[in-house]
């Protein structure tokens, strides 16, 4: 199902399209356009609704546990290849800008957060006080199917 939108000229309905991406089950494709003034706050409203929406989730999940299995073996690289035209560099690349996504994203990608880390206030430093290079740190460690789905 193809959803189009002319303009998105006011917040609200920024906010209406965030909540039928997040309870989407049909749409597979959207076409829109905003005025230049609201584009920031669309776009941060819009990617809401898809991080919530956990068919999108489980998609990615599936895909990245695919992608893991085979992101170090040749015969990725040779299908990337094949299926994209790239050379091997463009095609090294490629996997290289995947796997930084895949870390860069994990938490969400794997479900064990929804936004970001956040924990209730308390004296003592938290877990939510690590900073980008400390959780890319963890994750490195990590692989998708280590958390159960």
């Amino acid at each position: 199902m193809l959803v189009g939108i002319d303009e998105v000229r006011e917040f609200e309905t920024a906010t209406s399209l965030s909540y039928l991406l997040a309870h989407n089950k049909t749409a597979t494709k959207f076409s829109f356009s905003t005025m230049t003034s609201l584009y920031f706050e669309f776009v941060e409203e819009f990617s809401r609704g898809m991080q919530q929406n956990k068919t999108i989730v489980n998609l990615d999940r599936q895909c990245a546990e695919g992608f893991e299995c085979f992101s170090g073996r040749p015969c990725l690289r040779k299908l990337l290849k094949k299926v994209t035209g790239k050379t091997e560099p463009e095609a090294l690349l490629a996997i290289s800008a995947a796997e930084r996504y895949l870390r860069d994203n994990y938490l969400l990608i794997t479900g064990i957060v929804r936004h970001s880390v956040e924990c209730h206030p308390a004296k003592t430093t938290q877990v939510d006080a690590l900073n980008k290079d400390c959780w890319l740190a963890i994750v490195r460690h990590l692989r998708v199917a280590d958390v159960l789905a």
